[in-house]
Order: structure tokens, then sequence, then C-alpha cells
């Protein structure tokens, strides 16, 4: 059989999966990255089953673990820090559930895809896209493939040139995100639990990244201008979170102020023209399932496109079989982020019955445990 090439337009997570996930099944891989160097922004993520499941099935998982930091309890807590839903790891899952900060995740990726035979270029900033497999980029060159992904984020140009139906609503929420040193601070919780507090219309989340990092998102509404400012107003947020001071004294770590952003496609491709990660279906990260679906999205572009020799259809099979779990994680993300506009009684009153109601957990933690397409279903286990 004839070897396939891809070429991927970005250097992200989605991108990164997806060319593993190719080069494994056979296929020439390109990845062009725009910048010069192959570096990250976002601070951290938070890990779930079906994430480490990707992971582990590109050969990147070891590694990961090696930088990252286990988790046993998930909080949502009050003003007054009353803890009003929880989540409890079961013993022995910590490899399915952990936080990581990016740039190492980044690192692992990018081994990872190298050891497959995958070819990444820097400073190769691509800029559109034709349906029959050809990308350009900004110096005038082009490249045709048999598949081109692009992989390149929120204000993606190979999605923008594609003529693509795309839902851009505005966010209601943003937040401040950074990681700081945790040597001497006092951290709330049980070892390995990640805190959301919520306060009025603001919440911060606390979450360790290594034994040395903790990673801190101060959200809140863009129109909040005292929440919105870097470097941070720290006696603000003290004002909104009086039990969090000490922390907030030691929020100093590079950062920025970014809008959440919810970002709709119909169709997920055109042509010979596939989009993963944030390009395709970015989403405020209520759930914790931005950069997991993504890379659950680009594991089951390489493995449905695989499946078909002509790859128009299996991304056509790909389409209509992935997207309906990522419609429904960004309506949950939705709903999640309008509680947000709630009286906080009213609000904590509904996140306890949340607590407690199976059913509403199970929306949520739907996209968590499913069993990503292209993985043995031995490869996640519940949690």
């Amino acid at each position: 059989m004839v070897e396939r090439r891809a070429e991927i337009a970005g250097a992200g997570i989605a991108g990164l999966v997806a060319a593993s996930a190719l080069a494994q099944r056979g296929w020439s891989v390109t990845v062009h990255e725009r910048s010069p160097e192959l570096r990250t922004y976002g601070a951290a993520i938070s890990a779930w089953p079906n994430f480490t499941a990707v992971l582990s099935s590109i050969g990147a998982l070891p590694e990961v673990l090696e930088h990252s930091f286990a988790l046993k309890l998930r909080e949502t807590r009050d003003a007054r820090d009353r803890v009003v839903y929880r989540v409890r790891i079961p013993d022995g899952e910590e490899r399915n559930h952990f936080s990581v900060k990016r740039q190492p995740l980044i690192n692992a990726l990018v081994a990872t895809a190298r050891r497959h035979g995958v070819v990444i270029r820097t400073g190769s900033h691509a800029v559109s896209a034709d349906p029959e497999g050809i990308l350009h980029f900004a110096d005038g060159s082009s490249v045709q493939a048999d598949l081109i992904v692009g992989a390149d984020g929120v204000n993606s140009k190979v999605r923008d040139s594609l003529g693509v139906h795309v839902k851009r609503p505005t966010a209601t929420e943003g937040a401040v995100r950074m990681i700081i040193p945790s040597v001497g601070l006092n951290l709330p919780g049980e070892v390995g639990t990640s805190i959301e507090y919520w306060s009025g219309r603001r919440r911060l989340f606390v979450s360790k990244t290594s034994d040395d990092d903790v990673f801190l998102a101060f959200m809140a509404s863009p129109k909040d201008k005292r929440a919105t400012q870097v470097p941070l107003d720290k006696e603000s947020w003290s004002e909104s979170f009086p039990r969090s001071r000490d922390l907030i004294a030691r929020a100093d770590g590079d950062a920025r102020w970014d809008n959440f952003e919810t970002i709709t496609v119909t169709p997920w491709f055109k042509g010979r023209v596939a989009l993963v990660g944030d390009a395709a279906n970015a989403m405020p990260p209520h759930i914790g399932q931005g950069a997991a679906l993504g890379a659950c999205n680009a594991l089951a572009l390489a493995e449905h496109v695989s499946r078909h020799e002509n790859v128009a259809l299996g991304l056509a099979e790909w389409d209509r079989t992935e997207r309906g779990l990522t419609d429904h994680s960004q309506r949950v993300s939705w709903w999640y982020g309008k509680l947000n506009g709630l009286p906080s009684a009213l609000r904590e009153a509904g996140l306890k019955l949340a607590g407690r109601s199976k059913w509403v957990i199970g929306l949520r933690q739907r996209p968590a445990l499913h069993v990503p397409t292209g993985v043995d279903s031995d490869q996640i286990k519940s949690g």
C-alpha cells in the first residue's frame, strides 16, 4: 500500500496527538508550527481518564506522568469555605487523574511524535488550505497531501479559509491563569485536592501541578475590570476570597487575561481538510474537557481516515461518529458557566443538589469516562 501523507498546521495538543496517531497507522506526517519555538501558554490542565487513555495509546503517558501531580479529590467550595460538591478519586486511579503543566505536556508530545517519525517544522506559518488537500504558507509556498489538518487554535486561519459554518458567541467569562511556587504555602484540603472556590460572580481554582508548583485560575466576567487586571489586583481578589489571602499574596507568576471561548464548526472537515482542537470545538474549562476532547477527536480522526482509502469518506464518518460527545460537552460547560450568574444562595443549593444526583454527575462525567475511538477499552477505567 502506498504511504499516505498528512500535513498538520499547529503543534498544540491536538495537532501533536493527531501527528503521532497518524504516524502509528503508517502515515508520513509533517507538523508546521508558526512560532520559532515549541512553547505553549495556558499554564496547566487537569487530566481525566479519557485524556490519559489517548496519551497511553500514542505512547506519551509515561513521560507525562513523570511531570504530573496525582489528584485524589476534586471539590467546589462556597465563599465560607463549605464544600458544596465533591468527587473522590478511587484508590489506585491516580494514573488517570492528574494535573500537569502545559509545557512538560507539550514536550512529551513532541518527543513522542518524533519517536514515531513525525517531522516538526517551527517558524512554518500556515495561512490557508484548499479542500483538494493543499496547505498554503505565509511565505507563498504550499504543499499537497492526502490529508490536511488544521490544529491552529481558536483563531485558526486554516478554518477561516475553508468557508465552513462557525459559531463563536461572545464569551461571558475569562481568567487570569498562572503557576506559582508552592513551597511554604499552607494549601487547603487533603494532599492531592483541586478546589474551585465561588464568591459572588468570581471563582478561584487551586490545584498543585507538581511537588513544587501550584496552578491558580482567577475567573470572572470581562466586565469586572478589577478582576481582569494583570498584574493581579490582589487587594480586590483578597476581598472576594479572604480565606485565601496568603495564597493570593503570592500570586506573582507570569500571567495574562484570556476570555474563554466557545467555538462550534459545522462540519469539522471540507474535502481533505480536517479541523481539530480549539480550531473546531473550543470550550470554557468548566468541566476540564477542552484539551481532552481535542486529543480524543485527534486520535479518532487518525483512526477513521486510516480505515478508508478515500480520505473524504473517512472524515465524514469521523464527523458523524464523534461530534455528539463534543456537542454534549460544550452544552454542559456552557450551562455550568451560567451558574455564575445566579444569586449565591441559589447557586450553592443547585451545586449541592447536583453533587447528590447521579444523573447530573453522569452528565458531567460522561466525556471524562468515554472510551476514545482508537484505544482499547482496558486503557480507560471508571473514575
